[in-house]
């Protein structure tokens, strides 16, 4: 093979040269939020003229390709995986869900990304942009960068790699990939996904059948049976441990259960993250959560010329968090949240429960609570407000619109508001990699001492 390499040197490639990045472009890129300009930053990446932009297109064997009624609760309950992900060009993934001329990745080097017409139509896909941002889309509405969550059924893909052609289902291999994310690993007990418990199977699927029953079959008069559920539950469990495989050994026996659309999911200790509150299932005092960040930051702020800032940023970050309705979601019910402590995590375990308290809580579509942080800090500091804003990825200069406008915060989502003039003001002062150095340091904090509470607690 040596031989024949250096017979037959591979053809040379013409350099590819990119477009100069300019600081306009720059102060573009550094944007976010609902409103952000949408850049295609393939040619400085690849240089130009290299052809279609990529999205990420995940299998799931749970999502019924004859309707997506369930495709947004079942792709929150296991959210896409890096490794289970394939990357082809946008214009690829439009034109084979519109049932196009099925092309090969190849066919594309070198073809600009074209959009869809305005009629377009195709097959369906779940666009995950994050848990809040998890939709059905049509092939018009993908953007470059998405990553799409399709049915098995579609085909697609074969054990090579990408197969347009193909119209046989697809491997989900989702639960196998989260094995290598330790406590975070998460198990679907659904119909289909379960072939690899062997002999166990058949009483696994049928205690969770069972389960399935107890939680969706309610009485008119006494509604849910809850000492079925727990009976159920436990029976489940019994099951469970008896079955030695990698995919339920991982767990070490620590696991919640959560109804799915088609069955159950086993998850491990994770750290959600529903409207902006991180939940490990730990409930934690605002200031004690407080506290345990800013000794976070002064930590990891060790030697950069904003220390104090960046400290006293993360002294006020989750401030909001004390507005009344968001305790609410926090302890589960209003009544609780008006006896209890105030509170920075929840205690709630489960996704379902969680999702559940929102609703209940009456806090409006689009709130923030780093508005209400901002709103409840009364901070002069340009800086420090700045830090408390963006703490969870908005606010530059951009929030989602609210729709309580009294919602303590809002006065800065309007145009005209002086949010937009501050972001610019810094922008120019410290540059987009300075902003972004110090919001690091804030988030990184925040996120350390988050893991820190939940392993001091389950120690």
């Amino acid at each position: 093979m040596a031989e024949m390499f250096e017979q037959r040197r591979p053809p040379v490639r013409p350099f590819k040269h990119g477009p100069t990045l300019l600081p306009s472009h720059i102060s573009l890129l550094a944007q976010t939020g609902p409103e952000a300009p949408e850049i295609n930053v393939s040619p400085w990446l690849h240089g130009a003229g290299s052809g279609a932009p990529d999205v990420s297109i995940v299998w799931r064997l749970d999502l019924p390709a004859a309707n997506s009624v369930g495709w947004e609760e079942a792709v929150r309950l296991r959210p896409p995986l890096t490794r289970e992900a394939l990357e082809i060009p946008v214009y690829a993934a439009r034109s084979w869900l519109e049932g196009g001329r099925a092309q090969d990745v190849t066919d594309l080097e070198g073809m600009a990304g074209r959009p869809s017409g305005a009629g377009a139509s195709g097959k369906p896909v779940l666009c995950w942009r994050g848990p809040d941002d998890c939709r059905v889309i049509f092939p018009r509405d993908i953007r470059p960068g998405d990553t799409l969550v399709v049915p098995a059924a579609y085909g697609g893909c074969d054990p090579y790699g990408w197969a347009p052609n193909s119209n046989a289902p697809v491997e989900d291999i989702a639960d196998f990939c989260s094995l290598e994310r330790g406590g975070a690993h998460i198990v679907r007990l659904v119909p289909g996904l379960t072939s690899w418990m062997g002999p166990h199977e058949a009483p696994v699927q049928e205690a969770v059948t069972e389960l399935f029953s107890a939680e969706t079959e309610m009485d008119p008069e006494m509604g849910i049976d809850q000492e079925r559920v727990q009976l159920a539950q436990s029976a489940l469990r019994a099951f469970l441990l008896e079955v030695d495989h990698p995919l339920i050994t991982a767990f070490h026996g620590g696991f919640e259960i959560e109804p799915h659309p088609a069955g159950v999911v086993l998850r491990g200790r994770v750290m959600d993250e529903v409207e902006a509150v991180l939940s490990s299932g730990v409930a934690v005092e605002l200031d004690r959560h407080l506290k345990g960040v800013t000794d976070q930051a002064l930590t990891l702020a060790v030697g950069h010329p904003e220390k104090g800032r960046i400290s006293l940023a993360a002294s006020k970050h989750d401030l909001g968090k004390a507005e009344p309705r968001f305790q609410a979601m926090l302890h589960g019910t209003p009544l609780a949240a008006a006896s209890g402590p105030i509170l920075a995590k929840s205690g709630l375990r489960k996704l379902s429960q969680i999702r559940a308290a929102y609703a209940r809580s009456d806090l409006p579509a689009g709130f923030r609570h780093e508005l209400a942080s901002l709103a409840y800090a009364f901070e002069p500091d340009q800086i420090v407000r700045y830090l408390i804003g963006t703490h969870h990825g908005y606010g530059r200069p951009w929030f989602p619109a609210c729709a309580d406008t009294e919602a303590p915060g809002t006065d800065q989502i309007f145009l005209g508001s002086p949010w937009a003039q501050a972001f610019a003001i810094l922008l120019d002062e410290w540059g987009p990699w300075g902003l972004a150095g110090m919001e690091l340091l804030l988030r990184a904090s925040d996120i350390r001492q988050s893991i820190l509470e939940q392993e001091k607690t389950d120690a």
